[in-house]
Order: structure tokens, then sequence, then C-alpha cells
């Protein structure tokens, strides 16, 4: 599956995948995304959103069951969940920008700015989170800057919140490669989880990056980058 030079934005839906959903036969299916823009793909709409409701997995894309996902030129900008309202327990926003499963990826020169997710109650990864069997995956010359992961209520996080990369493959033996990247000047609004890079599993190849200025919740014990 090839797609080019996309505009994919302004969609609201509340379900995961809301710039795109894309979804494969892990043993046989390739995805190629290059030059295309996932913008503005937010769900706004804060009085729909229940106590255990599910605002979705990667509001800008979601791409699951792919052999390899090929992105280059990409950007992703001001996807995510603005839910503010202190009332609203919403649950589980996952990746704001992208949400990887069984799709391990080779990424080039794709930014991912100002992302963003407010939820009510349980949060766990902000603007791009690599899940299972995501090993072998490369990010290089890639950048993420100005992404954001908060709670309403700073202290009811119940599981690992994180703006910009969560890195949680399922094997400690799999690995991610960040070459020339930039993480820098991302928020964590919460008392657990990091700004910038978190692994909760696998392993993170980190090489001639830059990681700076991620600045995290006052009360928070995890490091910021």
């Amino acid at each position: 599956v090839l797609t080019r030079d996309q505009n994919l934005t302004f969609n609201e839906d509340k379900l995961g995948g809301r710039g795109a959903l894309f979804w494969g036969s892990s043993s046989s299916s390739y995805l190629t995304l290059s030059n295309c823009v996932f913008e503005d793909n937010i769900y706004e709409k804060a009085s729909d959103l229940t106590t255990n409701d599910y605002p979705g997995y990667g509001s800008g894309a979601f791409v699951a069951n792919f052999k390899r996902l090929y992105m280059d030129d990409c950007l992703f900008k001001g996807n995510g969940y603005p839910v503010t309202k202190t009332t609203v327990k919403a649950r589980h926003g996952k990746a704001s920008a992208m949400y990887l499963y069984k799709a391990p990826i080779t990424a080039v020169n794709t930014r991912f700015i100002g992302n963003s997710f407010v939820l009510g109650y349980e949060a766990s990864s902000g603007c791009v989170e690599l899940s299972t069997s995501c090993g072998g995956s490369v990010f290089k010359n890639c950048s993420w800057v100005g992404n954001k992961g908060s709670l309403t209520d700073a202290y009811s996080a119940k599981t690992l919140a994180q703006a910009a990369i969560l890195v949680a493959l399922g094997s400690v033996e799999e690995a991610v490669d960040f070459e020339n990247c930039t993480i820098a000047y991302n928020l964590m609004g919460a008392r657990t989880g990091a700004a910038g890079l978190i692994v909760s599993s696998g392993i993170a190849n980190v090489k001639d990056s830059i990681i700076y200025g991620n600045v995290i919740f006052r009360d928070n014990k995890y490091a910021a980058d």
C-alpha cells in the first residue's frame, strides 16, 4: 500500500485512527507513507465522553499488522485528545499522533509537533507509541517537539503516562533505533511518566541525537528527558 502527498486533517471521530486507520496482515503487508500531513485530527467534544469511555488509539494514525511501515517526509501536527473538563473521566487515550501495533517502522525526516492529550483519568502514552512486535524499527532525522501529555488531575494517573515517545515492545530483546533525532521541549503534566523518551519493554538505541529541554510535573519522580 502506498499513500503519497495526502492531507489527512480535521477529523473529529473519537475512535482510533482519527486521521487514518491502516490494518494489514503482518506476514505479507507493507505500507508506505510519503509526504503526508496528519494535522488537527482532534476530538473536541468533551461532553460526549463519559466515565470509562475510550477516546481511541492513534489520533493522527493507527497502524497495525504490517510487516513494515515505511514513512518519509511526513508531518504530525496538532493531533490528540484535548479533554479538559475535570468531570470527564475518559480513559486510555493512547498516542495523540501515531499508534503502532505489530508494525515495525522505518521513518525518515518525519516531524511530530504540538500533539497533545489531556484526559481526566487514565492515560498510558502521549505522542507516539510502539506497542508489541515493533522491534527493528528505525527513526532517522526525525523530531518530536512541543508535544504534551497531561491529566486534568495530575495525581490520578494509574498507568504510565508519556508526552513524546513510549517504547513498549513486549520483549526485552527487541530494539528500536533513533539516529540523528531531536526530542525537545515536550511537556508531561502528570506524576508518572517522562516527557521525552521512555522504554517500558525492549531496547532503545539512541545515536547522535538531541534530547533536551523536556519538562515534567513538579511531583513527577521520573526523569524529564
